[in-house]
């Protein structure tokens, strides 16, 4: 590298280097968020099971409160889950 583009290429070193922390951050920041959901939708869960054995109604807003908070723990599970590398 000619030593007159090399402060250039010292810049876009770092604002390389500054994209990929960037986005290592952000998913750090997504899955807290998607771990701290799930501990609310269990705990959620837990809560609406009890309620609902009292009630002993399968078609209640609890139940289905009861089904949507376990559909998006699955979700929340597969979105956790590491992501293989492309074998391509």
């Amino acid at each position: 590298v000619p030593p007159e583009l090399e402060a250039h290429l010292d810049l876009l070193r770092e604002r390389e280097v500054m994209l990929t922390n960037t986005s290592k951050i952000q998913t750090a920041w997504q899955q807290i968020r998607l771990i701290m959901e799930k501990e609310h939708l269990k705990k959620e869960i837990a809560q609406l099971s009890a309620v609902l054995a009292d009630l002993d109604d399968l078609e209640s807003p609890v139940a289905e409160q009861l089904r949507d908070d376990a559909n998006r723990l699955g979700e929340i599970d597969r979105l956790l889950q590491p992501t293989s590398p492309d074998p391509s």
